[in-house]
């Protein structure tokens, strides 16, 4: 089974659940399809434009900073706004990450932090990781306006596209205070198919 985790509030989706093991399988490739070889399923992350990993230590977080893998795209980091992948797979990836990481520099407010410190390692190591790990820095399945307010995302034929990658994905992050949430009011409000529900409050 194969599960899609997202943030709360700041998460809308807006599209089926085929679509969503479409733009999977569009960001692993043939990732996909190496089960018989006894590889883990590859666990999918959202991207973001901007930074995110708070630590106990500020020295420490400029290190992971400085450490983070190039993207092909400006959309470089992770962010846990958005994961996807089969049950065995997430299970196994958070055992793992919380055994190595929730030490004393960890913030214990960001799974996210977690996640990036796992990633920036693996990137690193001489080894492939045990448990394959993709950022979606093309936005083909987890859209996010993070840095990027108002600016990458527009409407075609009631579904999401990114105007500067030409994903489609089929939710939308709006992470931070509540005026970035307004970007899916109006993509709404442009003919975007989804269930959002305006609870009317700014912030």
């Amino acid at each position: 089974d194969f599960l899609v985790v997202v943030d709360g509030y700041d998460v809308v989706i807006g599209g089926r659940e085929e679509e969503f093991w479409d733009r999977y399988l569009r960001v692993v490739g043939g990732a996909a399809h190496s089960r018989s070889q006894g590889v883990p399923d590859p666990v999918v992350f959202q991207a973001d434009h901007t930074f995110y990993c708070p630590l106990n230590n500020q020295t420490a977080s400029s290190e992971v900073a400085w450490r983070y893998p190039p993207s092909p795209t400006k959309y470089k980091f992770l962010s846990s706004g958005g994961i996807m992948g089969s049950a065995k797979a997430l299970a196994n990836l958070i055992e793992v990450v919380v055994k190595e990481y929730a030490n004393h520099e960890w913030e214990m407010k960001s799974d996210q932090s977690l996640f990036i410190r796992y990633l920036v390692d693996s990137h690193h190591s001489k080894q492939e990781p045990v448990h394959p790990l993709y950022v979606d820095h093309y936005m083909q399945l987890f859209g996010g306006n993070g840095g990027n307010y108002m600016k990458d995302f527009a409407v075609e034929e009631g579904r999401l596209i990114h105007t500067k990658t030409a994903g489609r994905p089929v939710s939308l992050h709006t992470p931070g205070r509540k005026k970035y949430q307004r970007e899916m009011m109006w993509l709404s409000e442009s003919g975007w198919e989804n269930d959002i529900i305006d609870c009317g409050a700014s912030g």
